[in-house]
């Protein structure tokens, strides 16, 4: 854990940019709170209230209130099915403006503050990609400019999480957000995700269900587990998330308590449904594993018996949990472990398993970035295409082929770029500095690979980006004497 020195506050208590964000923070407040006594906008008032106090707060403390932002991300799905009670359900939800507000105001004030660096080697790349995104905001193809600034939430708002790293990130800081944000609010989402996979939601969620998610259920027609988040794949992305947090502290440290932990992050996982992110995991495991020794020869000896051993335990306990299912009388439960010994067991098989689906969506998503260069427009690739009604609305479930779909062959390539430039330089600080920051940064990009832009996932995207441009930062500033977290 790190010391209480390694998180030091970082206040943006700088001449007029600070005294302009401060009146417009308690100004907007005061206003919020009227309007909600006068027009009952629930929503809004609770938009601007928690917007401008994060705002406010960042004066005090940035790095604090970019903490308190994540957070609010993480519960952010939950939050508003809550508060369907009082206000009713809107797809077109204010509070879904909050992160974005933040982090718009946020980099703002890294610029003003001189802390964005432009010469580390994503920078500019990263720059031309959010340059392309905004121009294919006015692509017509997408049915309108409403799908296109939808998307910019979806695509660009990430993005600058990565220059809210890049400015303002430290090492001792990172510890904080993973030790004492992420692992704990992935113990909370797995006790509501496997309180939801047994029982059932609880009223207010089973409220938006019937109003408005059909989207929640499963092939056979039974709700999935969405937990804290907005989808079953953010909730079993995050938990997986905190489930590598626990793998690095037991490989580092020995500690057999984190290996035991891990369990029911990996069962919460499991009976989510999806297949993917725990095959993810497992490769990731066995990777991390491996980088621990002393040389490439043995990084790939003992990255090949991990993957073995990984499968073989993988199959076997999938073979007893396929002849066990049927004796389980609780159906959700039933299902769920049937459908992931089937999936896992039958991977060839396109009945029992959708693994050649998304595969096939991957290909044609890059071939239609190829044989459609100007791109179907930023939004057509998110769910802003479904709701405002674009022609060309479709994902390939994929960040690498949709960004092929929505901006064409040069987003595409830029993006393929900005993937490959990110995976050298942690394989680059991992061989030179064999920190712990390292390690971690390089599981959480592993295991989210595929899904690091992907739209709909805000937290998981956020966290993502965040850590990409603390990756930067650090491979830019490793030569330096002065230590990262001093700052």
């Amino acid at each position: 854990m790190p010391s209480a020195s390694s998180f030091a506050g970082l206040s943006l208590n700088r001449g007029w940019f600070s005294t302009l964000l401060y009146y417009l923070a308690s100004g907007g407040i005061i206003a919020a709170l009227s309007f909600t006594i006068i027009e009952q906008e629930i929503r809004l008032a609770l938009t601007l209230v928690l917007a401008l106090t994060f705002v406010a707060f960042a004066l005090k403390d940035i790095r604090l209130a970019t903490i308190a932002t994540l957070v609010y991300l993480i519960v952010m799905g939950d939050l508003r099915r809550m508060l369907i009670p009082l206000v009713g359900w809107s797809g077109t939800d204010p509070l879904l403006l909050i992160g974005p507000a933040y982090a718009v105001i946020t980099v703002a004030a890294a610029l003003v503050l001189r802390k964005t660096r432009f010469n580390t080697t994503l920078a500019p790349w990263i720059l031309a990609l959010m340059a392309v995104m905004i121009l294919q905001i006015f692509n017509p193809r997408q049915g309108g400019m409403m799908v296109g600034v939808a998307g910019a939430l979806f695509y660009i708002v990430p993005l600058l999480w990565y220059w809210i790293g890049q400015s303002f990130a430290s090492t001792g800081y990172v510890h904080t957000v993973l030790y004492r944000v992420i692992l704990p609010l992935g113990g909370v989402a797995i006790i509501m995700g496997l309180y939801q996979v047994f029982y059932g939601y609880l009223p207010y969620q089973e409220m938006w269900f019937q109003c408005c998610a059909y989207t929640a259920l499963d092939s056979a027609g039974i709700q999935a587990p969405i937990s804290l988040f907005a989808s079953s794949i953010e909730y079993s992305l995050f938990s997986l998330i905190a489930a590598t947090i626990l793998w690095v502290r037991f490989l580092l440290k020995k500690d057999y308590a984190a290996l035991l932990a891990i369990i029911p992050f990996l069962v919460a996982s499991f009976l989510m449904g999806s297949r993917g992110p725990i095959a993810q995991f497992l490769v990731m495991a066995a990777a991390l594993w491996a980088v621990l020794a002393d040389n490439v020869r043995t990084w790939i000896l003992r990255g090949l018996i991990g993957v073995v051993v990984g499968g073989i335990l993988l199959v076997t306990g999938l073979n007893v949990i396929s002849k066990q299912a049927t004796t389980i009388s609780n159906d959700r439960v039933q299902f769920r472990m049937q459908r992931q010994a089937d999936g896992f067991l039958n991977i060839a098989d396109p009945d029992k398993s959708t693994a050649t689906i998304h595969l096939m969506m991957m290909v044609h998503g890059f071939s239609n970035g190829i044989t459609n260069p100007l791109g179907n427009g930023l939004g057509s690739t998110t769910q802003a295409a479904h709701k405002f009604k674009s022609g060309v609305a479709g994902s390939s479930e994929v960040d690498m082929s949709n960004l092929f779909l929505s901006t064409g062959v040069v987003g595409g390539t830029l993006y393929l770029i900005i993937v490959f430039l990110t995976i050298k330089q942690s394989i680059q600080y991992w061989s030179r500095s064999h920190s712990v920051v390292a390690l971690f940064i390089a599981e959480i990009l592993a295991l989210t690979f595929l899904n690091w832009l992907e739209g709909g996932r805000y937290a998981v995207t956020t966290i993502v980006w965040f850590l990409i441009g603390v990756l930067d930062r650090l491979n830019a500033e490793h030569s330096s004497p002065s230590d990262l977290s001093a700052t």
